[in-house]
C-alpha cells in the first residue's frame, strides 16, 4: 500500500515536468509561426532561421521549455513531500486508533472473561495496524505446574480465536518471555534454530516461513506468515506496543479475579457470621425465656411481699428480650428505630397494668444506634413499673402516658407522667430503691441525666440523653 503511493508520487513528479516542458515549449512554436505569417513567409527550417537570425529574443524563448520544466519538476518534488507526509501521518493515525480500541477495551473490562472480547479486538486492530500475518496468537506461561508450561490460543487471518489443548513444556515461548526480547525468525526455510518449520507446517496446514514473538506481562504474542521475512522493523515496533496494551489487559485480568475472589470470601464469612449470629440469638433467646420461665413459677410460690422483686426482675428480663428480638429482626444493624421498639415494650407492659389505669404512647420515629437500644429500653421499662407500683394505690383509676421525642439541641427525650398520688413532699428527687437507682446508672452509661418533676397531680420523670440519636 505504501509502495504504491509512493510509486504515484513519483508519477507526479515526472507528470509535473513532462507537463511543464509540453507548455513551455508552446511559446517558440507560436511566436515563429506568428513572425512567418507576419512576414508572409512560408512555414520551412529555412525560413524559421531566418527569423531567429533576425530576432534574437527567440532564443531566449526556446530556452522556456527548460526553465519551465526545471521549475514544474521543483513543484512535483513539493507535491510529491506533501503526499508521502500525509500518507504517514494517514498510517500513524490508523495505528494510534487501533492502539486506542484495545486499551478502549481492556479498560471496559468488568470480569476475567471479558479478555476474549479484548483478544477478537485484538485480531481486528493487527488488521488495521498492516499486519501480513497468516495466524495470530497469544502464548501464555504458566508457573502453577513443576516446570513453566504454555497454553496457547491462536487465530487465522480470516477465523475465530481458538484455544489449542491443554499445557506443553515450549522453550522459545519460555526464553524469549524470560529474555523480553523479541523473538524474529525471518525465513524458516534458510534458518530453523529451533527446528520448528515441521511442527509449524503440520499444526497450521500451510508452510510457514517468517515467526515472531514478542514478549509481554503474561507470555507472548506470536503472528507467523507464509512468507519470508514478512515482517519489517517498523510493524517489530508496533507489535511491541501491542504487547504492552496486552500486558495492561491481563494484568487487568489479573486484578479482576483477585477481585471475585476477595468478594467471595466475604460472602462466604458474611454468610458464615449470619448462622452464627442466628445461633447465638437463638441460644440467647431461649436462655432468656427458661430464666423468665424460672422467675414466673418462683412468683407463682411466692408470698406477696416476696413477689415484687421477682416481677421488677421478670419485667427487666422481658424488656431486654424484646430489645434482643429487635435487633435480631431489624433491617439496618446501623439503627434501630425505637419509637418502634418501645411501642412493643408498653403494648407488652399494658398486660400488667390492673383494671382502671390506662397506658398510653405518644412517639415520633427516632433511630438510635444499636447499643443504645437495651439502655433506653430498661429505662423506660423501670420508669413505667416505678409509675405502676407507687403512683396508683390499689384500685385508684388513672392515666399513665409515655413520651418520647427530640429535644431542641438533638438530644433524646424519654418522658413517662401519671396523674397518681405523686411523690412523698419530705422524698428528694432521684432518691428511691433499685428501680430508680438502676434508672440513674442506666442514664449515666448514655452520658444522660434523670429529671423528677412533681406536678399538681402526678409526677412527671424525664431522661434526657445527648448523641445518642443515628443521623437518618
Amino acid at each position: 500500500m505504501d509502495g504504491n503511493k509512493s510509486a504515484s508520487g513519483h508519477n507526479n513528479t515526472f507528470k509535473y515536468t513532462l507537463y511543464g516542458a509540453l507548455f513551455g515549449c508552446c511559446f517558440p512554436i507560436f511566436s515563429v509561426g506568428f513572425e512567418l505569417y507576419g512576414q508572409q513567409l512560408g512555414f520551412s527550417l529555412a525560413n524559421i532561421l531566418l527569423v531567429q537570425a533576425e530576432q534574437p529574443l527567440h532564443w531566449v524563448i526556446d530556452t522556456a521549455p527548460f526553465f519551465l520544466g526545471f521549475f514544474a519538476r521543483l513543484a512535483g518534488k513539493r507535491q510529491d513531500q506533501i503526499a508521502r507526509i500525509n500518507s504517514g501521518l494517514e498510517k500513524r493515525l490508523r495505528q494510534s486508533n487501533a492502539l486506542r480500541q484495545i486499551r478502549g477495551e481492556v479498560w471496559k473490562m468488568k470480569s476475567a472473561g471479558d479478555i476474549e472480547h479484548v483478544s477478537e479486538v485484538l485480531k481486528r486492530s493487527l488488521d488495521d495496524l498492516e499486519i501480513p500475518y497468516a495466524y495470530c496468537g497469544i502464548n501464555l506461561v504458566d508457573f502453577s505446574f513443576e516446570k513453566p508450561m504454555v497454553q496457547y490460543s491462536n487465530a487465522a487471518k480470516e477465523g475465530k480465536w481458538m484455544q489449542l489443548g491443554g499445557f506443553e513444556e515450549d522453550h522459545v515461548v519460555f526464553q524469549c518471555w524470560q529474555s523480553g526480547v523479541p523473538a524474529y525468525r525471518p525465513d524458516l526455510e534458510a534458518e530453523d534454530p529451533h527446528e520448528e518449520r515441521e511442527q509449524l507446517g503440520t499444526s497450521y496446514g500451510v508452510p510457514i516461513r517468517s515467526v515472531l514473538d514478542i514478549p509481554f506481562s503474561h507470555g507472548t504474542l506470536a503472528v507467523n506468515s507464509v512468507q519470508q521475512n514478512a515482517f519489517s522493523q517498523e510493524q517489530i515496533k508496533l507489535l511491541e506496543e501491542v504487547a504492552q496494551v496486552l500486558s495492561e489487559g491481563f494484568r487487568r485480568v489479573e486484578d479482576l479475579r483477585a477481585l471475585e475472589k476477595h468478594n467471595g470470601d466475604l460472602e462466604e464469612m458474611l454468610q458464615q457470621k449470619e448462622v452464627l449470629l442466628k445461633e447465638l440469638h437463638h441460644r440467647v433467646k431461649n436462655n432468656m425465656q427458661v430464666m423468665m420461665s424460672l422467675l414466673r413459677m418462683q412468683i407463682r410460690r411466692t408470698d406477696e411481699v416476696a413477689k415484687l422483686p421477682l416481677e421488677d426482675a421478670l419485667s427487666r428480663l422481658r424488656a431486654m428480650t424484646h430489645a434482643l428480638e429487635w435487633l435480631h429482626l431489624g433491617s439496618d444493624m446501623g439503627k434501630l428505630d425505637l419509637g418502634q421498639y418501645l411501642a412493643r415494650l408498653v403494648e407488652e407492659l399494658q398486660s400488667l397494668f390492673p383494671e382502671g389505669v390506662e397506658l398510653q404512647i405518644e412517639r415520633v420515629q427516632l433511630g438510635v444506634h444499636i447499643e443504645q437500644v437495651v439502655p433506653i429500653g430498661l429505662i423506660v421499662n423501670e420508669l413505667i413499673t416505678n409509675a405502676l407500683q407507687h403512683a396508683f394505690p390499689e384500685g385508684e383509676r388513672g392515666l399513665v402516658r409515655v413520651g418520647l421525642s427530640q429535644g431542641g439541641m438533638g438530644e433524646l427525650v424519654v418522658e413517662v407522667v401519671d396523674d397518681g398520688v405523686g411523690l412523698p413532699v419530705e422524698k428528694k428527687d432521684g432518691d428511691g430503691g433499685i428501680g430508680l437507682t438502676l434508672i440513674n446508672s442506666l442514664a449515666a452509661q448514655l452520658d444522660g441525666r434523670l429529671e423528677v418533676e412533681r406536678l399538681q397531680r402526678g409526677t412527671r420523670m424525664r431522661v434526657v440523653c445527648p448523641s445518642v440519636l443515628a443521623a437518618n
